[in-house]
């Protein structure tokens, strides 16, 4: 008996078996891709792009060149840097060529004393304090300039166009005596306050006595 026990336990044991449940998958099966329908995009003619004017760079001539070195002289300008770069634009195209040779003229016309063909805004019927009511802008009322648009003042029997500088309730802000300054008349001035050499109407002009 206990020889049959022996042999039984030498015999060896079957392996466990332990059933695992089985995981469920967490990915969702997709559905089957369905063909589609995909209706034709409508064909869109391309914009043409928009073609920008180069103007042609102008190449000054010696007398143009000049008169434009003439006209940096006259206003005092000496830096070479700048000198290079006014000239580099005033040869951009033809039309900034043509204003700055007319500024040119125009200023260097003033150096001799002539004032033909040129006007001040303070003289305009135009002018409403600072601003040009025909064209829309502020202007620098005692600046000679060219201008088709100019409507003088209408001159009557008791008032005239006068400068500030022959008045006698004008202070010069300076010691040279023209310039900015004030009216101790207390009447208003066109900008910022008064120029010595500004013709305008004022009905309470004084002359100096000299």
């Amino acid at each position: 008996m206990l020889e049959g026990l022996f042999n039984q336990l030498a015999k060896p044991a079957p392996p466990c078996v332990i059933k695992v449940p089985p995981v469920p998958s967490g990915k969702k099966q997709r559905e089957p891709l369905q063909a589609t329908d995909y209706k034709a995009v409508p064909w869109v003619p391309p914009v043409p792009s928009e073609k920008t004017e180069t103007k042609a760079k102008i190449t000054l001539s010696t007398k143009e060149r000049q008169k434009l070195l003439a006209y940096l002289d006259a206003i005092g300008e000496t830096d070479r840097e700048s000198i290079d770069e006014y000239l580099t634009g005033c040869g951009k195209d033809a039309e900034s060529l043509a204003r700055q040779l007319q500024q040119a003229d125009d200023c260097l016309q003033l150096k001799t004393g002539d004032f033909t063909g040129l006007v001040q805004c303070s003289g305009c019927r135009h002018l409403s304090g600072d601003t040009c009511q025909f064209h829309g802008w502020r202007v620098v009322v005692d600046k000679w300039r060219r201008c088709t648009d100019f409507e003088p003042l209408q001159k009557t029997t008791d008032t005239e166009l006068i400068t500030c500088k022959s008045c006698i309730h004008f202070e010069s802000h300076y010691k040279h005596g023209g310039g900015a300054g004030a009216c101790h008349a207390g009447v208003m001035p066109f900008g910022a306050c008064h120029w010595a050499d500004t013709q305008h109407q004022c009905d309470k002009y004084q002359e100096v006595k000299r």
